[in-house]
């Protein structure tokens, strides 16, 4: 056994900011996380769903996480991220206001979630996990991408 063994089967969360409000998404959801790019507006869509953008030949949808989580609207500047994520057959975008950092998860220090965190449906989230940096809140992509 190595030194890193035990790391190896840790899980790890990528953090980011709506807000004031310190999230994170399992990494082993995201595909990539790119910087704010053009995105083409769909008529009619939901209000939390941006538009379109076209990633080296996909079709991604994007959602402003924070109008989706009633955080308010996602910043869009030179700091604001996309994450890439998969959503059963196709890759959605998630627009957060700062990408922040990949931490290790103990699962034994995972909490259930309150039914209100900061005003956001506690359906959002998996879990609450407290670090370094404070309270994150695991998001439930499973509901989030629930399109109704």
């Amino acid at each position: 056994m190595h030194a890193n063994d035990e790391l190896d089967d840790t899980p790890l969360a990528s953090t980011f900011t709506i807000g004031t409000t310190l999230l994170g998404i399992s990494t082993l959801h995201i595909q990539e996380i790119i910087k704010m790019v053009d995105i083409t507006e769909v008529p009619r869509a939901p209000g939390y769903i941006i538009g379109i953008l076209n990633l080296r030949g996909r079709i991604v949808t994007v959602l402003d996480l924070g109008k989706r989580l009633a955080l308010g609207t996602c910043r869009r500047d030179e700091l604001s991220r996309i994450i890439i994520v998969d959503d059963r057959t196709e890759s959605v975008g998630l627009l957060v206001d700062r990408v922040l950092d990949v931490i290790p998860i103990n699962p034994e220090a995972l909490q259930p979630t309150p039914a209100n965190l900061n005003s956001v449906q506690g359906s959002f989230f998996e879990n609450v996990y407290r670090c370094t940096d404070g309270l994150v809140g695991l998001l439930n992509l499973d509901v989030i991408l629930n399109h109704e």
